[in-house]
């Protein structure tokens, strides 16, 4: 399964749904190429900082996205004097 050049994270979960024992599972799997895989370093470091595990730690980034952005232009007009 593994290409060459690319680093594979694969995480598989099984969660109860229904009540026959009946399980679903759900799959998520990232791959990086060699000009990325310091972003298994990034995200070994945040995970570690907010104290989740890798899957936790992606969802919070992806979830906070938007508020950061928003803070960032913020920012960007404050250094442009256009908000004060």
């Amino acid at each position: 399964m593994s290409l060459i050049g690319t680093i594979q994270i694969y995480r598989k979960m099984a969660t109860k749904t229904k009540p026959k024992n009946e399980t679903e599972v759900r799959a998520f799997c990232l791959s990086l190429s060699k000009r990325n895989k310091d972003i298994l370093e990034i995200l070994d470091e945040w995970s570690d900082e907010l104290m989740l595990n890798k899957a936790n730690t992606v969802c919070k980034i992806i979830r906070e996205y938007p508020t950061l952005k928003r803070k960032a232009q913020l920012r960007e007009l404050e250094a442009f004097g256009l908000r004060g």
